[in-house]
C-alpha cells in the first residue's frame, strides 16, 4: 500500500508541470498518508510499522520522480 506513493508522486509532476509545487504535493500526500496511518494505529487497528518504514524510504524517489514528471511533460507552443 505504501508504494502507491511512486506513482501517485509522478502523475502529480505529469499534472502540476511545476517542480515547486508537484514537491510541495508530494510531501502533502506523504504527509496525509503518515497521518492516516497514525490515526488508524490511535483507533486500534493493525498497523504494520513496516508500512511507515517504507514511506519514509519512499519520500526521497517520490520527489524525484514528481520532477522526473514535470520535465517529461511537453510545454505548449506559444506558451
Amino acid at each position: 500500500m505504501a508504494l502507491v506513493i511512486l506513482p501517485v508522486a509522478f502523475v502529480l509532476g505529469l499534472l502540476i508541470r511545476d517542480a515547486r509545487r508537484a514537491t510541495a504535493a508530494c510531501l502533502l500526500v506523504w504527509l496525509a498518508v503518515m497521518v492516516g496511518l497514525l490515526v488508524a494505529k490511535l483507533a486500534g487497528a493493525e498497523v504494520s510499522p513496516w508500512e511507515a518504514l517504507v514511506l519514509v524510504v519512499c519520500l526521497v524517489p517520490a520527489v524525484l520522480l514528481a520532477r522526473l514528471g514535470v520535465r517529461l511533460r511537453p510545454v505548449p507552443q506559444g506558451a
